[in-house]
């Protein structure tokens, strides 16, 4: 984890106090494809002047987070893992959520559902770039990821004591869920026969987290449903019909399942 001393950071990404950006923060990662939608497709600026800034305020401390998004998928792949180091780090976050560039017909995921993860993983201040307000950070921590979207998945460990808070608070708030011997993580209006338990997108996450942490097997077409695999049991069993989209669904669904092989609550 590396200590960047008076950092600045923008929504485009966290540079050092002599302008160039700080590896990892950047909006659109280097081994991205540029044309991938969620991220924006614009270009993020490799140094900047300080006069090109907007106001700044000013934090002590922090450790950057960055981009957080509200596809479902996204949030689980790209959100969580950069608020994994902040369910065992005291101290306040920096960063922003955003809808993103979201295809015609894909609704985000509620800012309420999204503000309840954060709120589990830390009670420690989130400091938000909103397009105006720009930060300058005395002391900016800034982690490195414990998986790249499309590229790897090198310490999925490094997830799992995020993963225990937010079940046990899942948990908590949905004390009449049952459990389930085959759940099958359903899209919207999407049914199977030979399912009787589905797990309903429209819920709240904490219930979708709730019942998908109880479930014995959990069933599904790969997609952004199925990613929510990550809050299952360790040895939870999982039996997914491809979509037949392997650089991207499909290879994340397996990113997923190996998150979850280091649960235990």
């Amino acid at each position: 984890m590396e200590i960047v001393k008076n950092a600045y950071v923008t929504m485009e990404g966290a540079y050092y106090e002599s302008g160039g950006i700080i590896s990892g923060t950047q909006r659109i990662p280097t081994n991205h494809p540029m044309s991938y939608w969620q991220q924006g497709n614009e270009e993020t600026r490799l140094a900047f002047k300080k006069d090109d800034l907007y106001l700044l305020d000013n934090i002590k401390d922090a450790l950057y987070v960055g981009r957080i998004p509200t596809h479902f998928g996204h949030f689980l792949l790209e959100g969580l893992p950069r608020l994994c180091d902040a369910a065992i780090m005291n101290m306040p976050i920096v960063g922003y959520v955003t809808d993103g560039f979201l295809p015609e017909g894909i609704k985000a995921t509620p800012r309420e559902s999204i503000n309840w993860v954060i709120k589990t993983i830390t009670s420690e201040m989130f400091y938000e770039l909103d397009g105006r307000t720009e930060f300058i950070v005395e002391n900016l921590l800034v982690p490195e990821l414990p998986m790249v979207l499309s590229c790897s998945c090198s310490e999925p460990w490094r997830m799992s004591a995020m993963i225990k808070k937010i079940v046990k608070a899942a948990r908590s708030e949905n004390k009449k869920i049952r459990k389930s011997n085959k759940l099958f993580l359903s899209k919207k209006n999407e049914e199977y026969e030979g399912f009787h338990d589905f797990s309903n997108p429209d819920d709240h996450i904490s219930k979708q987290i709730a019942k998908v942490s109880y479930a014995k097997s959990l069933h599904g077409v790969t997609g952004s449903n199925t990613h929510i695999s990550m809050f299952a049991q360790k040895n939870c069993l999982t039996s997914w019909e491809q979509r037949g989209d392997f650089d991207q669904t499909d290879r994340n669904q397996l990113i997923c399942d190996l998150v979850k092989t280091y649960n235990n609550f």
